[in-house]
């Protein structure tokens, strides 16, 4: 722009008229709008003098312009114009012009706020840096010398604004921040703007300044006589503990007992105020920071058990009664004193802050029951009585954080019941309650407040899912202040309506028909009127209160209730069916609609006579792409009802339009469409014509394929369903459908619930077609199957799978055929063919033995164990499983054999033992099989203990592996009989016996309690003296923490130091091997660091609200800037998802990330590194910079400017990494993948 435009808008600016004034500033912020916008030094010096006379124009228009062009001026003129100009708005906002300090700390504000947006990156760093370090001094003098008390908050609230900006750049000025804002905290009668600047500041600040701060902070709580004080000096440390509470944890073994006495003491009981600021902190403290507040919890619910019911306005329920009985009497005279008195209530309520309290003590409770779900039954003896005391609670913010609490220890409730079988004595005292509750929850439901109505609501919908039982009997005490409800059609009442109408759903879902039968007929017609609403979200609840009203009352006849079931299912059927016929309504209400129809077809049927016209409507919704799957889904329900024949009319077309659908290409269409053809043809097979199956064979055979395993398990399940319904049909499943089920059998990805279905399809077809079909007709296709295969490139699962087709055909065919294929898989294994033919008869062998005693073909045992000694390690393998299942089958004639070559031939150690690991699974599953194996149980306990020793480390693990699932057979007596050598003199042992724990840990819930008791005793290896003890505690506490958390919860606090300690690279692990002239490292501690970083990726999932994040972050830096490329993917793993968990945290520890991550995005390897290392560095850089894109789009990231200037002084300076970086940021990971290539190959040339 030249001098002369310039000029031009600073004559606008300059003018007598106001609105030219005002236009010429408009002017020039369009034009530092532009790119192009230059000035001369001399224009520069004019235009800011000119902008900064306007900053005292009487206009408040022109202020306000002229302070936002203050910020566009930002990054368009030189360095030292900008001090100069904060010097000159600086001398107007310390002066003694009262008249222009705002408009000056606003335009400062401005000047802050756009710094760091724009200065050029290349310059930022320096500029921010000296314009900081000139500025903040000055502001800090002016906040100790201005004799304005408004100004020192503006002066602060700048400090506040360049921390928040840039506050890690002047770090040699947060100690004088920190004195000059701590010794304001008092000053100020709300000090809210100082403790933000100090909250900022502990942000930013080192570990050594931050500790200062929180003990001048907590010395405070102790040494202040002034209560107002105190709360200021409270107030603070809740704001630092809500923005890094992390940070505040080692020092709340101070702050806590210096602030209990303020809730305890008499001396406090009326200042509300400071004893809410104490209860928000507690609460603040138990969310962030639950392993330091343990101590204090009985403390914290005796405090909010006093003062929860804290009212001293508040009238015993017995005094208000005898007052309302004496006012009804009162003559209608009285009014006007009544008046009066009501008055002088309501100032009295006003003045009464004593809600303070009890709101905040509620609040407590419900983060200690969110956070402590262990304390459940201690909750329910001492606080849940008191807590239903205060449902009368008559502020309505207090009542509805009563009530907030309340439902939070229900669903802790819900929760405990989910993972803890057998009965809870929580819920005797819940039920002792339950007419205390209800009494309270009925009156509130008859208030004329919204939020408490719906607060009611909610809770009696969380009531109903923990204690269904009890609140059967109380369900007509609801039912008046439900129905009041749902009576009131006013506009802003619908929310109100949706919540009545959800907790009807759920009272009718989870408690028994007979309990709320006598109250349909009272609101009955409501419901009904209400699915006509015009509100989608009333109108589809209220068809979800009609399909659980037709369910309860269908069975009404058989019981003594007298209620017209036949008339109410008409009446709701009418409805419905209004509904259903609508086109214009929403999405949810014809979904709605049509499983409501569904639901009354199923149950009242027979009973409607136009029944079959709703039966077309439905058909129709099966050709609309929105409904289809809500109508297939109808279908189903109604082909499952007891009343048969609803579906004649239409069930040939219904057939043929689902047969089509199998062809369409949504997944979701499919499965549910072969979920209800099974069922149809369950019910209605028999009244189906011969080419309808046909047809639907046809489509069902292009169904069985590995692109999509699940569908093919629904559409096996389907054709042996029909064929166990319907014999008749075996040729069709001959025909259409085995062809394709044995050529998916050899397909590597079967395994799973696909193959599990695929095993029950052969053993339903090949009884059903034994006129069809011969033996060799199943068998030889998949032994041609398998043999087919290139031996290079065949799968092992396909060894896995046919093997088990084959056995399951066995068990359902002729004995002298079974023996002619054993015989001839025997012959297989002699005749030493090619590799592949013997591992099929092996494993054959194997499977077909684990289910048929295969002793008495004898020489068995000698042609599976001569295999051992095979050079192929498959062979050896396939052997070992093979003998293995074949002892399941007869363990008194082939066990004897594996003990005595255990202890004679050293060298078939590894494999004996993996026969017995399959002996000991096979029998886990079953009761049978713990009878089979008992009697060898001591006999196995002697041989795997003498082996935990053994030389061979794979043989070793096969030894834990056997002993933690034998285990499982007597956990009550072999459980301890592990733990015991836990303090054996051999680290070996030690090492075997704590992976065998693992072991223990299954789906089945039988042994945890046994578990439980021994877990801490295995968990104190984690601190044993030998680093391979350590790894295999770890690998056991990851196992354990990845399964079943609950097993470790309490002993996770213990342990994270131990966790930890194992993250660091220890020199002492590391081994120097000399080669010749070279030598080479070896790190021994390389796989335990690789544990614990895996552990801990486990426990931030599992057990987030255990962990002290601040010590947690640390290790995963050290992780980061491990040497191994192995521990620094793991560690970005875990920064990754802490960024998605917790990203406050992150963002404020984004400096200290800096320096690792640029060391990995600027390694240089050798110049004659091989391809695999560069492949391996690339791929390390890729997740570098991956975790830097997401590091980079957590909010106010730019804020860490050291950060910010590595992304664009290192990366982005940088073509080849700036071409990855940008690759990852827009999403592009086939670009990245050529840039890879590309890369490798120049540096491959």
């Amino acid at each position: 722009m030249s001098s002369f435009a310039v000029s031009t808008i600073i004559e606008k600016m300059s003018s007598f008229d106001s609105d030219i004034r005002f236009m010429g500033l408009n002017d020039l912020i369009s034009e530092l709008a532009k790119d192009t916008f230059r000035l001369d030094y001399s224009t520069e010096n004019t235009l800011i003098t000119t902008i900064l006379k306007l900053l005292s124009d009487q206009n408040n228009e022109l202020q306000s312009k002229a302070v936002e062009a203050i910020g566009d001026l930002i990054g368009k003129i030189k360095d030292s114009q900008i001090t100069n100009m904060i010097d000159r708005i600086l001398e107007k906002l310390l002066g003694d012009n009262e008249e222009f300090h705002d408009i000056s700390a606003l335009a400062l504000r401005e000047i802050v706020k756009s710094l760091p947006k724009k200065i050029p990156v290349a310059d930022r760093f320096r500029v921010l840096g000296s314009i900081s370090k000139h500025t903040i001094p000055q502001l800090l003098k002016g906040v100790k010398s201005t004799p304005f008390p408004e100004n020192k908050l503006r002066c602060i609230d700048i400090i506040r604004d360049c921390l928040v900006y840039f506050g890690s750049l002047f770090q040699n000025l947060h100690e004088e921040i920190s004195i000059v804002t701590l010794s304001h905290i008092t000053a100020f009668t709300a000090p809210k703007r100082v403790i933000d600047c100090l909250c900022h500041l502990s942000v930013n600040s080192n570990d050594i300044l931050f500790n200062k701060i929180a003990e001048d902070l907590t010395k405070h709580l102790t040494s202040e006589t002034k209560n107002q004080f105190i709360r200021a000096y409270l107030q603070a440390i809740l704001a630092i503990s809500h923005v890094i509470g992390y940070r505040l944890a080692p020092h709340l073994d101070k702050i806590i007992p210096s602030s209990l006495p303020y809730c305890q003491k008499e001396k406090y009981e009326t200042d509300y105020d400071l004893r809410e600021t104490c209860l928000q902190s507690y609460e603040s403290f138990v969310s962030t920071s639950p392993k330091e507040v343990a101590p204090y919890i009985k403390s914290f619910i005796d405090i909010c058990i006093n003062l929860i019911s804290h009212d001293p306005n508040y009238l015993p329920d017995d005094e208000s009664e005898d007052e309302d009985s004496e006012s009804e009497d009162q003559d209608e005279s009285d009014n006007g004193d009544d008046e009066d008195d009501s008055d002088i209530d309501d100032e009295v309520d006003d003045d009464d802050l004593s809600w303070k309290v009890r709101k905040g003590s509620a609040k407590l409770l419900s983060a200690l029951f969110r956070t402590r779900p262990e304390q459940l039954d201690t909750f329910y003896k001492e606080v849940a009585p008191v807590l239903i005391g205060r449902f009368d609670e008559r502020e309505e913010n207090v009542k509805l954080s009563v009530f907030e609490a309340f439902r939070e220890l229900l669903a802790q409730t819900e929760a405990m019941m989910s993972a803890q079988k057998g009965h809870l004595e929580s819920l005797d005292i819940l039920n002792d309650n339950i007419d205390k509750i209800v009494k309270q929850l009925a009156l509130s439901l008859k208030q004329t407040s919204l939020k408490t109505r719906v607060g009611a609501l909610s809770l009696i919908t969380s009531l109903s899912k923990v204690t269904p039982k009890s609140l059967e009997d109380q369900i007509g005490k609801l039912i008046p202040g439900i129905q009041l409800a749902l009576k009131d059609k006013s506009p802003s009442n619908s929310k109100l309506i949706i919540h009545s109408l959800s907790t009807i759903n759920n009272l009718i879902s989870n408690t028994e028909p007979k309990a709320f039968i006598p109250h349909i007929e009272s609101f009955l017609s409501v419901i009904l009127e209400l699915t006509q609403d015009k509100h989608f979200k009333i109108s589809s609840e209220a068809l979800k209160v009609c399909k659980n009203i037709a369910i309860v009352i269908k069975p009404v006849e058989n019981s003594d209730q007298k209620i017209d079931s036949k008339k109410i299912g008409k009446e709701i059927y009418e409805a419905t069916f209004s509904l259903l016929k609508e086109t214009a309504v929403d999405q949810e209400v014809k979904e709605a609609a049509i499983d409501s129809m569904a639901t009354i077809l199923s149950h009242f049927g027979n009973e409607l006579g136009n029944a079959e016209q709703a039966l077309h409507l439905l058909l129709e919704k099966l050709s609309n792409e929105i409904t289809r799957v809500a109508g297939i889904k109808a279908f189903q329900l109604i082909a499952e009802s007891p009343i048969k024949g609803i579906l004649n009319k239409v069930l040939p077309k219904l057939i043929e339009t689902l047969a089509q659908l199998l062809r369409k290409k949504k997944k979701i269409l499919k499965q549910t469409s072969i979920r209800t053809l099974e069922t149809i043809l369950k019910y209605y097979g028999a009244d189906l014509p011969k080419e309808s199956y046909t047809k639907l064979f046809i489509e069902l055979s292009n169904l069985i394929q590995d692109q999509d395993l699940y569908l093919a398990h629904l559409t096996m399940r389907l054709s042996y369903t029909i064929l166990e319904s319907y014999p008749v049909m075996a040729k069709q499943v001959v025909d259409h459908i085995l062809p394709k089920v044995l050529n998916l059998s050899g397909s590597p990805l079967l395994q799973g619930v696909s193959l599990r279905t695929m095993l029950t399809f052969f053993s339903k077809l090949v009884p059903a077609t034994k006129s069809l079909l011969k033996f060799d007709d199943f068998i030889q296709p998949l032994i041609k199957l398998v043999l087919e295969q290139n031996s290079k490139e065949i799968s092992k699962q396909i060894f896995t799978s046919v093997p088990q087709i084959i056995a399951a055909i066995c068990q359902s065919s002729d004995e002298k055929e079974v023996k002619k294929l054993v015989s001839r898989f025997v012959s297989d294994v002699q005749s030493n063919k090619d590799q592949i033919t013997i591992i099929l008869a092996l494993c054959a062998l194997g499977e077909i033995g684990r289910n048929m005693d295969l002793s008495y073909v004898s020489n068995l045992q000698k042609v599976v164990l001569g295999c051992f000694n095979n050079s192929s390690e498959d062979i050896k393998a396939a052997a070992s499983f093979s003998f293995g299942n074949l002892s399941a089958g007869n363990m008194d004639f082939f066990l004897p054999v594996i003990f005595e070559r255990i202890q004679k031939i050293p060298k078939e150690q590894y494999l004996l033992f993996r026969s017995l690991r399959e002996v000991i699974s096979r029998n886990a599953d079953s009761e049978r099989g713990l009878q089979i194996i008992k009697p060898h149980i001591s006999k196995l306990l002697e041989i795997l203990f003498l082996n935990c020793e053994n030389e061979n480390e794979g043989t070793r693990n096969v030894v834990s592996e056997c002993l933690g699932k034998l285990a499982l057979f007597d956990p009550v007596k072999l459980i301890p009989e592990l733990k015991k050598h836990t303090t054996s003199a051999s680290p070996l042992i030690r090492t075997s016996v704590v992976s065998a724990f693992k072991y223990c840990i299954t789906k089945d819930d039988a042994a945890d309690s046994v578990i439980q008791q021994y877990v801490g005793d295995f968990m104190e290896c984690l601190g044993d003296k030998d680093y391979i003890v350590r790894k295999s505690a770890l690998n056991t506490l990851n196992f354990i923490a990845h399964s079943k958390p609950a097993l470790v919860r309490d002993l996770i606090p213990k342990i994270l130091s131990k966790l930890y300690s194992e993250t660091i690279i220890k020199p002492e692990l590391i081994r120097v091997i000399k080669l010749g002239p070279f030598t080479h490292e070896i790190d021994d501690g390389l796989e335990n660091r690789k544990a614990a970083f895996d552990t801990m990726n486990t426990l931030l999932t599992t057990s987030y609200n255990l962990l002290n994040i601040s010590d947690f972050i640390a290790h995963v830096q050290i992780g980061v800037d491990d040497s191994s490329d192995e521990v620094i993917t793991s560690a970005f793993g875990i920064l990754n998802r802490l960024i998605v968990i917790n990203k406050d945290v992150v963002r404020s520890s984004l400096d200290s990330f800096v320096e690792p991550l640029k060391k990995i995005v600027t390694k240089r390897l050798k110049p004659d590194a091989v391809q695999q290392e560069i492949q391996k560095n690339e791929e390390v850089i890729a997740n570098a910079l991956s975790v830097i894109v997401n590091l980079k789009k957590i909010p106010d990231s730019e804020r860490a400017l050291k950060f910010t200037e590595f992304i664009q002084q290192t990366i982005l300076r940088n073509s080849d990494l700036k071409a990855k970086f940008e690759a990852i940021e827009q999403g592009k990971p086939d670009d990245l993948d050529d840039h890879y290539l590309s890369q490798s190959s120049r540096q491959n040339d």
